[in-house]
């Protein structure tokens, strides 16, 4: 989920226009950086060995400047809680001018989020820093 935060764009039209089988709108991105994290459950993969398990800080993380939170294996639970239901359950993403503050934008959020078994790679975009 790098690319929607920067579009600038409208996204109904073109999956509209894709839908239809007819692109005609030019597809316009914001010049800025995006890094996105994925968090799994735990047993991701092969295969998620929990779900409905409460997630807390999803507030607090999106609203970082430039954060936008992405539900993947989410379901709301009947105490209107949101909780796991599936392997690669959200993906964070940052933008940023650069790629450094954004994948510490992304990190600094995806650290506000939590459940039991929460996992996540550490490393995304540390190749593109300078």
């Amino acid at each position: 989920m790098v690319i929607v935060p920067r579009l600038t764009s409208d996204l109904y039209v073109h999956c509209r226009e894709a839908a239809s089988g007819r692109i005609e709108t030019d597809v316009r991105l914001a010049d800025v950086a995006c890094v996105g994290v994925a968090l799994a459950a735990e047993g991701y993969p092969p295969a998620p060995v929990r779900r409905g398990d409460a997630i807390h800080g999803l507030d607090a993380a999106g609203a970082l400047p430039g954060v936008t939170v992405f539900h993947a294996a989410t379901q709301a639970a009947a105490d209107g809680s949101i909780t796991t239901n599936g392997g690669r359950v959200l993906t964070v993403s940052a933008v940023a001018p650069d790629i450094a503050t954004a994948r510490d934008r992304a990190y600094e959020a995806v650290a506000m989020i939590s459940w039991p078994g929460l996992h996540y790679r550490r490393d995304i975009a540390a190749q593109a820093l300078p």
